[in-house]
C-alpha cells in the first residue's frame, strides 16, 4: 500500500473533481438484498448471516484428496460457505459435486448461473466455465480461449472486487501458479489467504508458488485447515474502523505504528487510518488475540511479527496494462507530445512511483518501446521504478510473473516481449533494461527531476489528505515544464489544478503547463536526508522509539532549544535547505521560475548582504560566528535581527545552522534619529549619510552581483553534481540488473546442465534397457527411418530376412526377402503415407508362417521418424489351424451322414434337451403326428400339439426313469390324440452323453403300433 496501488472505481467525472480530495478506498463490499434461492435447504440454522463468509478453495491435480481431507475435517454449521475451483476436463461432465457429498453433510451443488451464496453451502464449478461473483451471486463465464484457464485466479480477483475484507481464499494441491495473481487481490483487500503445506500435497506447484509471495497468513495440512478458518472468523471484525475504536484503542493504534516506525523508518501515520486499521484487525484474528493493547504487547517481544504486519500494511495488487483504456490515452495522446520535436540527445525520463513488483513499469515500457521504435529508435528512455517495500523491488527485477497475466498482457506485447517459461513469463531483455529499479521512500527520500511523465496511480488514495497535496507538489516540482502526471482513476490533483491542464478528465491524465515550479512542502522537502538509510538508535525497554540522534532535525530542535525558539534554518555546504523552523517565510522568500532551494536565491533585503558573510566564514573557519542588528525587510514589514551560524553535524557531513533573533533597534541608533541638532547640521550631517549610503549601496551592488554570479556558477556545478549522481545511480542499477541477470543465467546453466546430465543418464539406462529388450525378445523386429533405411533389428529377424550388421543404413528395399509374395514394400510406403497399421500373415518360401505387423514409428514429440515391422511365428498355430479345419470337415460330414440316416427312420424321431424342450425332430416324427418344425423345435415336448403330449406316462417316462437309467427300450403307452385319434406308441430312449461342459441329450424314438395290436 505504501507507494504501492490497487485497482479503485473510477471517480464522477464532473467538472469540479480536480478540486476534490480522493475518495477512500472501500475494502468492505455492500450488503446484498436479494432474496435467497428457492432450493434452500430447511434445516440451515436460523442464526446464520445471510451474507456469510465466503471461502475460495483452489485446486489443481491431487486436489480431490486435499479436498476429501479438508470437508471431513469441516463442521456443517460454521455459517461459512465454500466455493471450490478446480481445473476439470473440457467437454465432460463432472461429477465432482456428487464426490464432495459422501464427505460432508453440508449440500454440494454445481454452479448454476445467478445462483446467490448461502452459509453452510459448498458450491462446485462446472466444466467449460470461469466464474465470477457480484453482490453474492456466483455468474458462470463461459471459456472461448484456446489457452489454458486460469479458473482460480480469475474467480480469487472477482471475489476479492466483491467481498473485499471479508474474502477468503485457500490454495491446495495442483502444479503450476493459478491462484498466485489472485490470491495478491485478496491480500491486498485486507482478506485471508491461506494455503497447503507443500509436503503435504501431492503437487506443490501451487501452494508453492503462493507461499512464496510472501503474502500467505496461514500454512496448514487440509485437516488442520477447517479449524483455523473458523478461530479466524470468529475474531474477526470485518467492520474495523478508525472511527469504532474509543480513546484508549486509538492509543494502542498508535502505539502500532511507532512500534513500526522504530523498526521500519517509515511514518505509517500520514496513511489513512482506515485501512491500515482493517490490516491489523487481520492480524489480530490471525494471531487468535482478544484486543489491540494484546496485539501491541505481542510486537514489542516479536520482531518477525513486525516485519509480517509491516508487508501487511504494503500489500499491492498492480497487474499489466491495468485499465486499458487509460493507456490508450498515454498512447494517442501523451506519447506524440513526448516525441514531438525530440532529439535523440535529449532523454525521455519517466518515474514511476509506487512501483510495487513493476506490472504498471514494465506496461509503460512496452507502451514506450513500441512508440519509439516506429518513430525514434535511437532515442534513450530512462524509466526510473521505486518503491520503499525492498522485496517488491527483488521481484521486480526478477520480471518474472504467473502465467494468468494472459488476461492482462495484450497478444502482441506478450509474443513480443515475454519468453514463456513452464508456468510463467519472463520479461525480454530489451525492456528489462529500459527500466531502473530502485528502493526509496515517497515521503522522505529526494525526487527525481527534469521528468517528462510521472505515473503514480492509485497510491494517494491511502494518504491522508494534506499528505496527498505535499506528494502533488513533489510531482510538479518534479516535472518538466509540459510534463505528463498520470494518476488513478479515484484520484486528482486538488489544489494544484491552477499549474496543470487536464488532457483526460476520466482517466487522470494532466500536462504541467505553468512555468512555475512550486516548491515541495516542508513536512516532505524538509525531511530529505539524501540517499541514506536513516540512523536510529536502538529503541529503549518496552519497543517505544528512541530520539534519533545524529540527524540534521534532532540537532535543530537541541540547538534551537537553546535560543528560545527563534526562526531557524538547516543548510548544507551547497548552501542548500534542508530543514526550517519558524516563521521562515519572514526572512526567506520563494522567486518566480524554477525552483532553487540554495539559500542564496531566496534571502529578503538586507539579510542577502549579512548573512552570505556569515555563512563563508563559518564554513572556512569551521566555528560560530554572529552578526548584530541586522536590518532585514520582512514580509510586508521592517526588522533588526541578530544572526548566528554555526557548524553541525559529524565529521562526514557539514552542515550548518543558521538562527535568526528578532531584536528592538539599538539604543545610539533611536537617539541619533531622535536628536534635535541645527538645520545646518542636519543638512550636512544628512547629505555626507546620502553620500556614504550611496557608496555603500555601490559596494553592496556589487557584492550581491559578485554573490549572484559565484552562487550561479554553485548552482551549475550543484545541478551538474546531481545529474553525475543520478546517471551514476542509473549505472549502478544497470550493473545490478546485469548482476542479476547473469547469475540468473548462471543458475539457469548450472540447472540445465544438471537437468542434461540426468536426461544422459536416463537415456544412457533406457538404451541399455532396449538393447537388453531387442537381445532377448523372440519377435523379429525391424526398426526403419522416414526413407526405409534400416536402423536397428533384433537377432530374431535375421530368421526371417537375411539381415547382417552392416546392412544398418542400407534401404530395406535392397534386402533380400523370403516371402512368397512381393508387397511387403508397397506396405511399407503405405504406412508411411497414412499413418495407419498394416496387419497381415505371410508365407516364406520354406513353408514358415508369419504374422506381419507395420506401424508408425512415434516419438515422444509424436513426430513420425520412421516405420517398425514385426514378425510373430505362427508356423505351428498354422499347422493346429489346418489340422481343426480337416476335424471340423470330418465332424460336419458324421453329423450330416447321422442326419440323414436318422431321416430314413421309419420311426418318429426326438432330440431332447435337459430341459425336455426339443431340439430337433426327423421327417417321419412330423409326418406321423402332422406337426410342422416351426411348432416343434425349441418346444418344451409337453406342449407339444396345444398338450397333447401331456401324457402323464411320458412325463414318469422322461423325469425318473431317464435320470436314473441311461436307456429304455419297448416302453408301450396309449393316448387319445385329438387329431389323429387313440394311439399305441412304443418307445425307444437313449441319454446321449455330451463332452464335459456341455449339457446331456435324450435320443426319443416313437414307434406307432396300433395296428400291430
Amino acid at each position: 500500500m505504501s507507494q504501492q496501488k490497487k485497482d479503485s472505481t473510477p471517480a464522477d467525472n464532473s467538472d469540479s473533481d480536480e478540486n476534490q480530495a480522493p475518495p477512500e478506498p472501500t475494502d468492505t463490499p455492500g450488503e446484498t438484498t436479494d432474496a435467497q434461492p428457492t432450493n434452500q435447504p430447511t434445516n440451515q440454522p436460523t442464526n446464520q448471516p445471510t451474507n456469510p463468509i465466503i471461502v475460495g478453495l483452489g485446486a489443481s491435480a491431487g486436489g480431490l484428496a486435499a479436498l476429501e481431507t479438508f470437508f471431513k475435517n469441516t463442521p456443517p454449521n460454521t455459517g461459512m460457505a465454500f466455493v471450490v475451483v478446480m481445473h476439470l476436463m473440457p467437454h465432460h461432465k463432472s461429477n465432482l459435486s456428487d464426490l464432495l457429498q459422501h464427505y460432508t453433510a453440508m449440500p454440494v451443488s454445481q454452479i448454476e448461473d445467478g445462483m446467490l451464496v448461502a452459509p453452510n453451502h459448498i458450491y462446485v464449478i462446472p466444466p467449460d466455465y470461469e466464474l465470477g461473483i457480484l453482490n453474492g451471486r456466483l455468474q458462470l463465464l463461459k471459456l472461448t480461449k484456446k489457452e489454458p484457464s486460469m479458473a482460480i485466479d480469475s474467480f480469487f480477483r472477482h471475489l476479492a472486487d466483491d467481498q473485499g475484507a471479508k474474502a477468503v481464499c485457500v490454495i491446495l494441491s495442483g502444479t503450476g501458479t493459478d491462484g498466485t495473481l489472485g490470491l495478491k487481490a485478496i491480500a491486498e483487500q485486507g482478506g485471508l489467504v491461506a494455503a497447503q503445506t507443500p509436503d503435504s500435497a501431492e503437487y506443490s506447484g501451487m501452494p508453492r508458488s503462493a507461499i512464496d509471495t510472501g503474502l500467505v497468513d496461514l500454512v496448514h495440512d487440509p485437516a488442520e485447515m477447517p479449524p483455523a478458518l473458523v478461530d479466524y472468523v470468529q475474531k474477526i471484525d470485518i467492520r474495523a474502523e478508525e472511527t469504532d475504536f474509543d480513546e484508549k484503542q486509538r492509543d494502542d493504534l498508535n502505539k502500532i505504528f511507532l512500534l513500526l516506525r522504530a523498526e521500519t523508518g517509515l511514518n505509517f501515520s500520514r496513511y489513512r487510518p482506515s485501512t491500515l486499521s482493517r490490516r491489523i484487525a487481520k492480524r489480530v484474528a490471525v494471531h487468535q488475540l482478544d484486543s489491540l493493547a494484546d496485539y501491541v504487547e505481542f510486537l514489542r517481544h516479536n520482531r518477525e511479527e513486525l516485519a509480517d504486519l509491516h508487508q501487511e500494511i504494503l500489500i499491492s495488487v498492480t497487474q499489466f496494462f491495468r485499465e486499458p483504456a487509460a493507456f490508450e490515452v498515454i498512447k494517442n495522446e501523451v506519447l506524440p507530445a513526448l516525441f514531438a520535436q525530440r532529439s535523440v540527445d535529449r532523454p525521455l525520463r519517466v518515474w514511476v512511483p509506487g512501483c510495487s513488483t513493476g506490472e504498471e513499469a514494465y506496461s509503460l515500457a512496452m507502451l514506450l518501446h513500441n512508440y519509439q521504435q516506429e518513430r525514434l529508435p535511437a532515442l534513450k528512455v530512462e524509466i526510473f521504478a521505486t518503491d520503499v517495500n525492498a522485496k517488491m523491488i527483488d521481484q521486480a527485477r526478477i520480471g518474472e510473473y504467473p502465467a494468468a497475466i494472459v488476461a492482462d498482457v495484450p497478444e502482441t506485447y506478450l509474443k513480443q516481449y515475454f519468453m514463456k517459461k513452464e508456468h510463467t513469463y519472463r520479461i525480454k531483455t530489451e525492456i528489462r533494461e529500459m527500466v531502473i529499479f530502485a528502493e526509496q521512500n515517497l515521503l522522505g527520500d529526494p525526487p527525481f527531476s527534469k521528468l517528462d511523465l510521472i505515473s503514480c496511480r492509485n497510491l494517494l488514495i491511502y494518504l491522508k489528505t494534506e499528505t496527498q497535496r505535499q506528494v502533488l507538489s513533489l510531482f510538479q516540482y518534479a516535472l518538466k515544464s509540459g510534463g505528463f502526471l498520470f494518476l488513478g482513476s479515484s484520484e486528482n490533483i486538488g489544489e494544484l489544478s491552477d499549474y496543470f491542464t487536464v488532457v483526460d478528465r476520466k482517466w487522470r491524465v494532466f500536462k504541467r503547463t505553468d512555468s512555475r515550479t512550486v516548491p515541495p512542502p516542508d513536512e516532505i522537502f524538509f525531511e530529505i536526508t539524501g540517499r541514506h538509510p536513516p540512523l536510529r538508535e536502538a529503541s529503549p525497554p518496552g519497543g517505544n522509539p528512541g530520539p534519533v540522534q545524529g540527524q540534521p532535525r534532532h540537532l535543530l530542535e537541541q540547538s534551537l532549544l537553546e535560543h528560545y525558539e527563534p526562526v531557524g534554518i538547516m543548510i548544507d555546504e551547497t548552501f542548500t535547505i534542508l530543514y526550517t523552523y519558524g516563521q521562515v517565510d519572514h526572512y526567506l522568500k520563494v522567486a518566480a521560475g524554477e525552483a532553487r532551494f540554495n539559500i542564496m536565491d531566496m534571502l529578503r533585503p538586507g539579510l542577502d548582504a549579512e548573512l552570505p558573510q556569515a555563512i563563508r566564514y563559518t564554513l572556512n573557519q569551521r566555528e560560530s560566528t554572529t552578526h548584530h542588528n541586522v536590518w532585514v525587510q520582512t514580509n510586508g514589514d521592517e526588522a533588526y535581527v541578530n544572526i548566528t551560524v554555526k557548524p553541525v553535524g559529524g565529521p562526514d557531513r557539514h552542515l550548518f545552522l543558521i538562527i535568526i533573533e528578532k531584536v528592538a533597534p539599538t539604543a545610539s541608533g533611536d537617539a541619533a534619529a531622535e536628536s534635535d541638532a541645527s538645520p545646518e547640521a542636519g543638512s550636512e550631517q544628512l547629505q555626507a549619510v546620502k553620500k556614504e549610503l550611496a557608496v555603500t549601496k555601490n559596494r553592496l551592488q556589487k557584492s550581491i552581483e559578485e554573490l549572484q554570479a559565484a552562487n550561479e556558477e554553485h548552482r551549475s556545478y550543484a545541478e551538474e553534481l546531481q545529474s553525475g549522481n543520478e546517471e551514476l545511480q542509473s549505472m549502478n542499477e544497470e550493473l545490478t540488473t546485469s548482476q542479476e541477470e547473469l547469475r540468473s543465467i548462471n543458475e539457469e546453466l548450472v540447472t540445465a546442465s544438471s537437468e542434461i546430465q540426468r536426461k544422459n543418464q536416463a537415456l544412457h539406462q533406457v538404451n541399455n534397457d532396449l538393447h537388453n529388450l531387442l537381445a532377448a525378445t523372440d519377435i523379429a523386429t525391424i526398426f526403419l527411418d522416414n526413407g526405409l533405411r534400416i536402423k536397428r533389428f533384433t537377432s530374431a529377424a535375421t530368421t526371417v530376412v537375411n539381415l547382417i550388421e552392416s546392412d544398418k543404413g542400407r534401404p530395406f528395399k535392397h534386402t533380400v526377402m523370403n516371402f512368397k509374395d512381393d508387397h511387403l514394400y508397397q506396405d511399407l510406403e503405405y504406412v508411411l503415407d497414412t499413418l495407419n497399421t498394416v496387419e497381415r500373415e505371410v508365407e516364406t518360401e520354406k513353408g514358415q508362417w508369419f504374422n506381419m505387423r507395420i506401424i508408425p514409428f512415434r516419438t515422444l514429440d509424436n513426430i513420425i521418424d520412421g516405420v517398425v515391422l514385426t514378425f510373430a511365428a505362427i508356423t505351428s498355430q498354422k499347422h493346429v489351424e489346418s489340422e481343426l479345419r480337416r476335424l471340423n470337415e470330418e465332424l460336419r460330414y458324421a453329423r450330416d451322414y447321422a442326419r440323414k440316416i436318422i431321416d430314413t427312420l421309419h420311426e418318429g424321431v426326438l432330440i431332447l434337451d435337459e430341459g425336455l424342450y426339443v431340439v430337433s425332430a426327423n421327417a417321419a416324427f412330423y409326418r406321423q403326428f402332422g406337426v410342422n418344425p416351426q411348432e416343434t423345435e425349441g418346444k418344451r415336448v409337453y406342449d407339444l400339439g396345444n398338450g397333447q403330449w401331456d401324457i402323464p406316462q411320458l412325463r414318469r417316462l422322461l423325469e425318473e426313469i431317464i435320470p436314473e437309467n441311461s436307456t429304455f427300450e419297448q416302453y408301450d403307452i396309449e393316448h387319445d390324440f385329438p387329431d389323429i385319434g387313440r394311439r399305441t406308441m412304443r418307445l425307444n430312449a437313449r441319454r446321449l452323453n455330451r463332452p464335459e461342459g456341455e449339457a446331456n441329450q435324450i435320443l426319443l424314438a416313437i414307434e406307432d403300433v396300433t395296428d400291430q395290436g
